[in-house]
């Protein structure tokens, strides 16, 4: 089970991947919410470490719509969207289809990740 706070950190660090080796791409993923308990100020501190494309894309992906294509401006004041990010980087968890390792894929390779 990985969540989705790990995946918009994980990248490809195989030798030759150096380059174009972030977002890993899931495949055979189950998308499961486990509730956490919301707290602003780690949402805050860990704001400007989040890759948002990355982020929102991979929510997509997974069915969840809930952030925006880009933060609002009062992002870190906006209890709203405080809350939306904390639902997505917490609560939204992937686990794999199968019960086995969940796969990630780098954009650059056919290196595969397991978790």
């Amino acid at each position: 089970m990985v969540r989705l706070i790990t995946h918009n950190l994980l990248a490809c660090h195989v030798k030759g991947c150096d380059s174009n080796n972030f977002p890993l791409a899931f495949s055979d993923a189950q998308l499961e919410i486990r509730e956490a308990e919301f707290n602003a100020e780690f949402l805050k501190g860990f704001f400007p470490k989040i890759e948002w494309k990355a982020l929102v894309d991979s929510a997509r992906q997974l069915g969840d719509v809930s952030l925006p294509e880009t933060p609002p401006a009062d992002a870190l004041d906006n209890e709203e969207f405080l809350k939306a990010l904390h639902h997505v980087l917490l609560e939204v968890c992937l686990k794999s289809l199968d019960a086995g390792q969940l796969r990630m894929t780098s954009p650059r390779s056919t290196y595969k990740k397991e978790r």
